[in-house]
């Protein structure tokens, strides 16, 4: 059926193979992301977390708040943390993964996204 995927080949578009990397593998891949997150701001206590809400967010310790990325953009405050979401095309490339890891609420427009590369 044409809904299971696999009309368009391996190797056509290397958008589309790498959110087919991405879905297949999405733990992986989100693990590959806290780890470069870590290498690139050198916080050792940054974690990616994920809720219904917010959907996908780094958190990072409250005194290490005003040392985040500028391409990070605030998007709650909890006890002794805060919680940041990436620039656009890193936030929608992290809605992908929300399908593949049998979170259900992700918006049609980041399904759509990820479908269409």
């Amino acid at each position: 059926m044409l809904r299971e995927g696999g009309v368009i080949a391996s190797g056509y578009d290397a958008d589309l193979d790498e959110l087919r990397r991405i879905s297949e593998h999405s733990d992986e891949a989100l693990l590959e992301l806290e780890s470069r997150e870590r290498a690139r701001t050198g916080f050792a206590n940054l974690r990616f977390g994920y809720n219904r809400v917010q959907g996908y967010y780094i958190e990072v310790s409250r005194s290490q708040a005003d040392q985040v990325p500028a391409d990070w953009v605030r998007r709650q405050t909890v006890k002794n943390a805060e919680r940041y979401i990436t620039s656009d095309s890193s936030r929608s490339r992290t809605a992908c993964l929300a399908p593949a890891t049998g979170h259900s609420r992700a918006s049609a427009s980041s399904t759509k996204a990820c479908s269409t590369g």
